[in-house]
């Protein structure tokens, strides 16, 4: 049994660049797969999940796409927040690494989730 999955999201950036999209536009189809992974893992019974989604390299980017990046993880982060999925799926959210490298806002709302989903614990 797998107690503890990570993922590294990537290849949306060259998918999106293969259909003659923006980048952006490969990030945004990914959030599906995203709420796909932790339905799958939870149907496995992986109580541990990782997304390592922004690193350092990654701020380095076009302003463009990180502010996209930055909307679309705002709207999914908003959307667990909003429809109270995460108590029905029992899913606690805690953000690590370098929260300060995110806009203000972001980060405020990021631990909104994690103290709404602190007392979460898979059930």
């Amino acid at each position: 049994m797998i107690a503890h999955l990570a993922i590294i999201p990537d290849g949306n950036r060259r998918w999106a660049k293969k259909l003659g999209k923006r980048p952006w536009y490969g990030h945004e189809m990914g959030i599906p797969r995203f709420r796909n992974t932790i339905d799958w893992c939870r149907e496995l019974g992986i109580k541990e999940l990782t997304f390592y989604t922004l690193s350092i390299q990654n701020f380095q980017r076009d302003k463009t796409e990180l502010d996209f990046l930055f909307i679309y993880i705002r709207k999914e982060i908003e959307h667990w927040l909003a429809a109270d999925i995460s108590e029905k799926k029992g899913v606690r959210f805690t953000l690590i690494g370098k929260p300060e490298m995110l806009p203000k806002d972001l980060h405020e709302t990021i631990k909104k989730l994690e103290k709404k989903t602190e007392n979460n614990n898979g059930a």
